[in-house]
């Protein structure tokens, strides 16, 4: 099974496009979000998994919610590892995935203390992840274009209650540490094409993006 990750900030066309892939793409799992595969039982167990990687150093005063993310995050990966042994199916399309999860969880959680460490931890998590992913799209465009795009919508968004300067710095944020994890995840053998949205229509943008994913192999 092929997996691919969409990521993008906030305005990017990220729902837009792994909505047009689910409809265009045949025989595929659908648009997946990490967010809806919480499970109380899974996420303990899932801590019970990840306990290694937190006492290799000792290190296990951290916080309730860092200690459930950690679980839900494990939990995540581990249904993806699983849904991508199911056969008779040829692709499942991720609308916020580990990568973006990732990088939330760092921007809100990964302070204090133990940040630093935990950050490594969640980092030896997302490696497991390159095993099962085959491609990342990651969409783009300009601030102004992206902030236009969200604060239009009806539906609420944290961008929308920040002044200017926290919303740069909220983006340039996300900026770096997808371009940072990009290197990772080539050397891991990921494939990640890059596109600005501002340039396509809706269309376009699909068509372009399953081009470029031809053009490295990911989709015939």
């Amino acid at each position: 099974m092929i997996i691919i990750e969409v990521i993008g900030l906030a305005g990017a066309g990220k729902s837009t496009l792994t909505r047009a892939m689910f409809e265009t793409i045949p025989n595929n799992l659908g648009s997946y979000r990490l967010a809806k595969a919480r499970s109380t039982i899974r996420i303990l167990l899932s801590i019970f998994r990840a306990l290694p990687l937190i006492l290799i150093q000792g290190k296990t005063r951290i916080g309730i919610k860092q200690w459930y993310w950690l679980g839900h995050f494990e939990a995540s990966i581990h249904d993806l590892n699983r849904r991508s042994q199911i056969e008779g199916c040829q692709i499942l399309i991720l609308d916020q995935g580990p990568i973006f999860e990732f990088i939330a969880i760092k921007r809100y959680l990964l302070s204090g203390r133990y940040g630093d460490y935990l950050a490594s931890v969640y980092f030896k998590l997302l490696q497991k992840f390159y095993a099962s992913i085959d491609a990342v799209v990651y969409l783009q465009a300009p601030d102004s274009v992206l902030l236009e795009r969200v604060m239009s919508r009806q539906s609420s968004h944290l961008l929308k209650n920040m002044n200017v300067d926290e919303q740069r710095n909220q983006m340039a944020f996300y900026r770096a540490e997808y371009n940072n994890i990009f290197s990772a995840a080539t050397a891991a053998g990921v494939s990640v094409v890059t596109l600005d949205t501002q340039l396509y229509s809706e269309s376009q943008m699909l068509n372009e993006t399953l081009k470029l994913l031809a053009e490295q192999g990911v989709l015939l």
